[in-house]
């Protein structure tokens, strides 16, 4: 039962990943430590 609950954990961190508007929060979140400069 491990290996299926670390299996679906591992496709839901791929199905959000990969999601529908996630691309501008994605590149909002790598400008973070460039906010300073």
């Amino acid at each position: 039962w491990g290996l299926l609950a670390m299996a679906v954990f591992f496709v839901g961190c791929i199905a959000f990943a990969l999601r529908p508007g996630g691309r501008a929060q994605a590149d909002e979140a790598a400008r973070i430590p460039l906010k300073d400069d």
